[in-house]
C-alpha cells in the first residue's frame, strides 16, 4: 500500500493506518520475550497517537476532499507531542530504571502514567472516529441532495461508512475490555488480537471493494466525483416534481414503448412527456442511477427477453428481434443483453429452454 510507486495518497495513508497498530504489536512481542530489555531505546517508537488523525486524513481523502497542509494541523500532534514528552523523560533515566520500568510492565506493576496516556489514545481514536462519522454522514446526505447515485461512488462510500463503523465497533470493545480486564492484559493480549483480525478484514474490504487507488486512478474517481456532486447542484427540480414525472415517464415508456424507436433521443422523449430536457436527464440519473441511453436499452432488452421466449412462433432471428426492439445493429443488440442480463442472447435462449423443461 504504502512503498508501490504510482499508488495514491489515500492508499499510502491506509498503509500507514495498518503500520502504526503492526508497531506496537511487535513492541509487545519484543517485551514478552526480553528482547526489549537489551534495545531500550525501542521503548520510545511510538507513534499511537498519530494513528486517529491518519484515519481521520484518509476518510477526508476518500470523500474527495483536497488536503492542504498548514500550521493549524499542528493542532493534531498535541496527543503525540505529550507521548513524546512522557517518552522523553522515561529515555533520560538511568539503564537501570528503564528496566525496571520494562519489567513492571510485564509483571503487572503498570504505572500510573502509561494506564493515563493508554486511556486517552481510547478516547482520542473515539473522537476522531465519531467526528469521521459525522463527516461521512454530511457527505452522503449532500450527495443524496445532489440527485446523482453513480454505483462506483457509492461502493466507495459504503466502503468508508463500513470501515469507519468497524473502528468504533473496535474502540468501544476496547474500551469497555479495560474496565473488565488487567490495564497490561487489555493493552496487551486483547485489543491486539481484535485489531489483527480487524485489519486483516480492512484489507480484504479494500481490496474487494477497489479502494486500493493508483494515483492516476484515484485523482480520475476524484474529479468524477466532484463534477458528479455538482451537477444538479442548482437545480430548480424539487423532489415533488421528481416523484410526479418519474410516474410520468414509467407509465408512458410502459404505453407507449417509445423505446422501440432506434432514432429514439432524449430531446424526443422530453418532448413527448413536455419534460424539460434537463430535468428529464436529472430524473433519470437520480431516479435509475443511469444515464438516457442505459435506461432506453435496459427496456429494449426487457423486451427482446420477452419476444425471444417466443422466438419459435415467429420467422424472426435472434438478430431480427433486437432490431425490432429499437436496437440498431446486431452489435449494439448484442453488447446491451449482455450488459444487462450477463449473458448472450443465444446462452438466454438457452436458459429458457433449461428452465421450461
Amino acid at each position: 500500500m504504502f512503498f508501490k510507486k504510482n499508488n495514491s495518497i489515500s492508499t499510502r495513508v491506509l498503509g500507514i493506518i495498518v503500520f502504526i497498530p503492526a508497531i506496537t504489536f511487535a513492541w509487545n512481542y519484543f517485551l514478552y520475550t526480553g528482547w526489549l530489555y537489551k534495545c531500550t531505546a525501542l521503548t520510545f517508537f511510538n507513534l499511537n497517537m498519530l494513528w486517529a488523525p491518519f484515519v481521520l486524513w484518509y476518510v477526508l481523502l476518500m470523500l474527495g476532499e483536497e488536503i492542504k497542509l498548514n500550521y493549524k494541523h499542528l493542532f493534531h500532534l498535541i496527543p503525540f507531542g505529550i507521548t513524546f514528552f512522557f517518552e522523553v523523560l522515561l529515555y533520560v533515566q538511568s539503564d537501570e530504571y528503564k528496566y525496571k520500568f520494562l519489567y513492571g510492565i510485564f509483571h503487572g506493576n503498570y504505572p500510573w502514567q502509561l494506564a493515563a496516556l493508554n486511556l486517552m489514545l481510547l478516547f482520542q481514536s473515539g473522537g476522531y472516529l465519531a467526528y469521521s462519522y459525522i463527516r461521512i454522514k454530511r457527505y452522503v446526505k449532500s450527495y443524496e441532495n445532489s440527485g446523482v447515485a453513480e454505483d462506483r461512488i457509492v461502493t466507495k462510500i459504503n466502503w468508508v461508512k463500513t470501515f469507519i463503523q468497524l473502528l468504533i465497533g473496535l474502540d468501544v470493545v476496547a474500551i469497555a475490555l479495560s474496565g473488565f480486564v488487567t490495564m497490561e492484559d487489555s493493552a496487551y493480549i486483547y485489543t491486539p488480537l481484535l485489531y489483527d483480525i480487524a485489519f486483516y478484514m480492512v484489507i480484504a474490504g479494500a481490496i474487494r471493494n477497489s479502494t486500493l487507488f493508483s494515483e492516476a486512478g484515484f485523482q480520475k474517481y476524484v474529479a468524477a466525483e466532484k463534477e458528479n456532486k455538482e451537477k444538479y447542484l442548482n437545480s430548480s427540480l424539487t423532489q415533488a416534481q421528481i416523484e410526479e414525472f418519474h410516474q410520468k415517464l414509467v407509465t408512458h415508456l410502459l404505453e407507449e414503448k417509445s423505446y422501440l424507436k432506434p432514432e429514439l433521443t432524449l430531446k424526443d422523449l422530453s418532448e413527448e412527456l413536455a419534460i424539460p430536457q434537463h430535468h428529464l436527464s436529472q430524473l433519470i440519473n437520480q431516479k435509475f442511477n443511469k444515464n438516457f441511453f442505459d435506461l432506453i436499452n435496459s427496456h429494449r432488452v426487457e423486451e427482446a427477453k420477452a419476444r425471444l421466449k417466443n422466438i419459435e412462433k415467429g420467422n424472426l432471428t435472434v438478430e431480427g428481434i433486437g432490431l425490432e426492439c429499437g436496437f440498431g445493429s446486431s452489435s449494439a443488440f448484442y453488447r446491451a443483453f449482455k450488459k444487462n442480463t450477463g449473458v448472450t442472447p443465444g446462452q438466454y435462449l438457452k436458459q429458457s429452454e433449461i428452465s421450461v423443461s
